[in-house]
């Protein structure tokens, strides 16, 4: 397996799956935009920070222009969003996938009388988007 060219191409499938989806109107069906509504208080910010991010070309958060950095609601902001609306709707596209493609294995594991066990962070990375959209919930140093 050829893993470094799964991982450098990767997106460029999913942006193609994404965009066929889109044409084939399953972006506007009632489970894809449950799925958005119900996960709203996460993937807003995680779409949002992950195209600022690819935009910035991987940079840490800290080296974003600051009206980005710093979550100014001001026209450049705002501008921003604007801009990166299609790659945003991209990330939160993977992410439905990803959830779902989670939920079907753990269901098939499970008939198989296979148990699986999640766990949670026990930290919050520093150049995430947890970390810059709530920096007054995350104590440094």
């Amino acid at each position: 397996m050829d893993y470094e060219k799964i991982y450098l191409s990767r997106f460029k499938v999913l942006k193609i799956a994404f965009d066929n989806a889109r044409e084939q109107g399953l972006t506007e069906t009632g489970d894809y935009q449950k799925f958005l509504t119900e996960n709203a208080y996460w993937l807003d910010d995680y779409a949002l920070y992950m195209a600022v991010k690819n935009s910035f070309g991987g940079v840490c958060f800290m080296e974003w222009d600051e009206d980005i950095r710093l979550r100014k609601k001001q026209r450049h902001f705002a501008n921003t969003v604007r801009r990166l609306a299609e790659e945003i709707a991209f990330i939160a596209s993977n992410s439905t996938c990803l959830q779902n493609s989670g939920k079907n294995w753990k269901a098939y594991a499970n008939k198989k009388g296979i148990g699986i066990v999640g766990d949670i962070p026990i930290y919050v990375a520093f150049d995430s988007a947890d970390t810059w959209a709530n920096p007054k919930a995350v104590r440094f140093g």
